[in-house]
């Protein structure tokens, strides 16, 4: 009885901190892979929704409707077939509208002689922006599609300008 065994293992106290030590790292992991999921699924719906506006996007832009008054302020809202069905998309059509260029015009103060040139100046000046307005106003058109996805009413937009090929530009300019 007077002998000492040789004691080997590990005491209460030693697998207490070492439970404790594991349940931390354990809970941090799977916290920071909750995250990680979260992000990862909200980064695989903005993907979904970008790559259906873009493809809606290009589809207009290749086939465009025709560019009437009626298609000014037109908005078009409709669901995409299968397998994306639980997402819809809205259309907006917008003329574009240029400023007036009278305030672009700037005027000098001119001696008394030049007033009858800068007067004339200013006349060619007008009619050349007035033409150049009315072109740019029938020719660019802006278009707007936005992705929803009706579970959970995420949204993605995006627009650009498109051009109407079919109108005519007017150069002539009448003095």
């Amino acid at each position: 009885m007077g002998k000492k065994m040789n004691q080997k293992g590990f005491t209460l106290l030693e697998v207490m901190i070492a439970l404790t030590m594991f349940s931390i790292f354990l809970t941090a992991f799977l916290v920071s892979q909750g995250g990680n999921i979260a992000s990862s699924t909200l980064m695989q719906e903005e993907l979904t929704l970008k790559n259906l506006a873009m493809t809606k996007l290009n589809e207009l832009i290749l086939e465009p409707p025709a560019f009437t008054e009626s298609l000014n302020g037109k908005i078009d809202s409709k669901n995409f077939d299968s397998p994306y069905q639980d997402y819809s998309y809205i259309i907006e059509w917008r003329k574009l509208e240029v400023p007036d260029f009278q305030d672009v015009l700037m005027t000098g103060t001119v001696s008394q002689g030049d007033n009858e040139n800068n007067q004339q100046l200013d006349a060619i000046k007008q009619l050349v922006f007035t033409q150049l307005k009315e072109n740019i106003e029938k020719i660019v058109w802006q278009v707007r599609v936005t992705v929803k996805n009706r579970e959970t009413n995420f949204p993605f937009s995006i627009s650009t300008w498109v051009l109407n090929n079919d109108t005519p530009v007017q150069l002539n300019i009448n003095f």
